[in-house]
């Protein structure tokens, strides 16, 4: 679910010229459903949309980790 979302908005994200991060970081946490990694996202609010997509992706690997 989350790799889906991240591809997709990826997508849309590179058809905008120029955006605010804190555009991007509000619209990427919007899109997410209720769960875990969203509530660590409002629980320690990252700075830029970088520290999003590095934490979704630490995210991930945790869960394959995980599910291995």
């Amino acid at each position: 679910m989350l790799r889906s979302h991240i591809t997709r908005f990826n997508k849309e994200a590179l058809l905008i010229d120029e955006i605010d991060d804190k555009i991007l970081m509000a619209t990427f946490m919007n899109g997410l459903r209720k769960g875990k990694f969203l509530f660590s996202l409002y629980k320690n609010n990252p700075n830029t949309m970088s520290d999003v997509l590095y934490r979704a992706t630490k995210y991930m690997n945790a869960e394959d980790t995980l599910l291995a």
